[in-house]
């Protein structure tokens, strides 16, 4: 982590979630994904719409890396902007401020699908492109890969895999960690 300022820990969905304050808070990995199937999923909260230029939320892309772009922008259009795997994959949905969103970004070969608490919001093609403006391949956590553009709101529960997670996944995983005590009951014990 750099530049925390001792905010960062706070109550997430699942537990103890990560509270980045927009101007200097970020996370650099020091890691790169470059595949041609993956899964990225987080829950995240925005305290804040940008005003200006883009706040990323997630950022890797490398003219180095086939498959390697991974995108998740807040705009000053109130929209998030999502991308896994190409540049073409941009598509955008509404947020609101103070409200937990779960996010799923599924590249499946040359298909891109992305949802929105467990529900698929759009499905489009994914380049094999990475982004030749951009040398630092390395995967960065609420800023953008030159360490700007800083994401201000709480990120918890950041996941990649290798694996292009199906639907039924996406919506069993949501429903399991939004409301825990309704997606599972158990009865009395038996003898």
């Amino acid at each position: 982590p750099y530049n925390y300022d001792g905010d960062e820990a706070t109550t997430g969905v699942i537990d103890g979630a990560d509270d980045f304050d927009g101007s200097n808070d970020h996370i650099r990995t020091g890691v790169s994904f470059d595949y041609n199937y993956r899964t990225v999923s987080l829950w995240f909260k925005i305290d804040t719409i940008p005003t200006g230029d883009t706040d990323c939320i997630l950022k890797q892309d490398s003219d180095e890396l086939i498959y390697g772009v991974i995108a998740l922008n807040l705009k000053n259009d109130n929209k998030l902007h999502c991308a896994a795997g190409g540049l073409e994959g941009n598509y955008a949905f509404t947020v609101q401020t103070e409200t937990w969103y779960m996010l799923h970004l599924i590249r499946d070969g040359s298909q891109l699908r992305y949802f929105i608490d467990g529900d698929l919001k759009h499905t489009g093609a994914s380049s094999s492109d990475g982004s030749s403006w951009n040398p630092n391949k390395n995967f960065v956590i609420a800023a953008g890969r030159t360490y700007d553009r800083y994401f201000d709101g709480i990120l918890d529960e950041i996941r990649i895999s290798n694996t292009a997670r199906s639907s039924a996944w996406i919506s069993t995983e949501y429903n399991n960690q939004n409301d825990p005590s309704d997606f599972l009951s158990f009865g009395p014990e038996e003898t």
